[in-house]
């Protein structure tokens, strides 16, 4: 119920709480004027109601002051607590106080046992429950349950992890997702929001690396990586060290390499030089590409990795074959990083010329390029980002492209050491060039892990 309430709160989401609560108000007089047509005590009208329209207008009261509820508190979920909290306080006035019952209140969430390469185990230190536990948490609205634990582990302890699954069926033009290692129900101890139910989708994962990076610190206070008897040793549920176990030796077995050497990698792009650089960078570690284009959808986000996840599982549900796909920002510095992943909208309004005055207004004129490349396969998702260097924005375009540009952005953008546009420099300044960002490219990010991952796997 309480997933529809919050959905009525947010339709109305530019009526503030307090006129809610005053159009409580109004629905109490229409139930009580549908009581009055059931008995007919207005002898003018007489009967003119049905006990349905009561009942009608009995739930209207109802809905709406769940949608008020919703309304101060931002958040379904707490006010199905309130509720819960509420009832339980009016049925122990009437000493028919209920056994406390989770099943009632029933969250989604999702959870992750990430594995290093030597097996051992991602633990964060929950705030909350006081136990060291798995990285998880509630599935945000519009995602899956594995989208959800991916992104928990990220925001959590900054680890990028990968899900690990079975064989996946192909079900087109249906899109499959990766299931689940258990799916377990247990009951949440929350003196905030009240005691409820959590229903986990628990994937098993392996890291992209062990470097724990930004802590979410107003879940956790720490994040560590344990060995499964140090995990006997700590304070942590009863079920976990059980889990862990079975979960090792389960990813020992549906542990599928990532991409095997020699078998293609499917590049899904509009911009051919991309997939030319990409099989470039990656042939170094035995991997080929496959240059394909389909018609994508692009949503515009100011996220440069969020337009190319977005993309990429576009292109993973079509093919249901490992695929890459890149994305590219171009950011200004002194405008705050505009244009950003905006920049092929932003070019098309602007023009380079309009760019080029833009940047004339910062004094410094630096600006850099950022770039983002997820790959997914039938194991999970992984995204890698790269951040150029800071070069400046030319006084004028250079007039021309060079053959395997990435962007017209090349045509306005100098890198660094350089005293002219990318596409103006010479063949030997250009080869210079690509070698000097080769090292820290996306493609050069993938081969590694694509190599690390195929090795943790035998």
């Amino acid at each position: 119920m309480w997933d529809e309430i919050g959905a009525l709160a947010r339709y109305h989401g530019d009526v503030p709480p307090e006129v809610r609560v005053l159009k409580l108000a109004e629905e109490v007089g229409e139930a009580a004027q549908a009581l009055i047509g059931v008995h007919g005590w207005n002898r003018r009208k007489g009967q003119h109601a049905s006990e349905e329209d009561l009942l009608d207008e009995l739930a209207d009261v109802m809905i709406t002051a769940g949608v008020a509820i919703a309304g101060f508190t931002a958040d379904p979920g707490r006010a199905g607590a309130v509720l819960t909290r509420r009832l339980a306080t009016v049925m122990a006035r009437a000493d028919l106080a209920p056994v406390p019952d989770p099943g009632r209140m029933r969250h989604w969430t999702a959870s992750a046992i990430v594995l290093a390469p030597d097996d051992r185990v991602l633990l964060v230190d929950h705030i909350k429950s006081g136990y060291l536990l798995f990285p998880g948490g509630h599935v945000a609205a519009g995602e899956s349950l594995a989208e959800a634990a991916v992104r928990e582990v990220r925001e959590e302890t900054g680890i990028d992890a990968a899900v690990i699954t079975g064989p996946v069926p192909d079900h087109p033009p249906m899109i499959v997702h990766p299931v689940p290692f258990r799916v377990i129900e247990c009951t949440a101890a929350d003196p905030v929001n009240g005691d409820h139910a959590h229903i986990d989708g628990l994937f098993v994962c392996r890291a992209a690396s062990t470097g724990i990076g930004q802590l979410s610190e107003h879940e956790i206070t720490g994040a560590r990586w344990v060995s499964l008897t140090e995990m006997r040793e700590l304070p942590v549920p009863p079920e976990l060290p059980g889990l862990t176990e079975a979960a090792i030796a389960w990813a020992a077995t549906h542990a599928s390499p990532a991409a095997a050497p020699g078998s293609p990698l499917v590049m899904v792009t509009s911009n051919p030089a991309k997939a030319l650089t990409a099989a470039g960078h990656l042939a170094a570690y035995g991997l080929a590409v496959e240059h394909t284009q389909l018609d994508l959808d692009e949503i515009q986000s100011v996220s440069v990795a969020e337009v190319a996840l977005h993309k990429a599982r576009q292109a993973y549900a079509r093919l249901r074959r490992p695929v890459i796909v890149e994305d590219g920002g171009f950011f200004i510095d002194g405008l705050g990083g505009f244009p950003g992943a905006l920049a092929k909208a932003a070019t098309s309004m602007l023009g380079l010329d309009g760019l080029i005055k833009l940047a004339g207004l910062t004094g410094t004129r630096a600006a850099h390029f950022e770039s983002a490349l997820v790959y997914i396969d039938a194991a999970g998702e992984q995204a890698f980002t790269s951040t150029g260097p800071s070069g400046t924005v030319a006084r004028q375009p250079a007039g021309h492209t060079r053959p395997g540009a990435w962007s017209v952005l090349w045509d306005i953008w100098i890198p660094p050491g350089a005293d002219r546009p990318v596409s103006a420099l010479s063949d030997q300044d250009y080869a210079a060039y690509l070698d000097s960002w080769r090292s820290r490219s996306v493609f050069t990010q993938l081969g590694d892990w694509l190599r690390a991952r195929l090795e943790a796997a035998r």
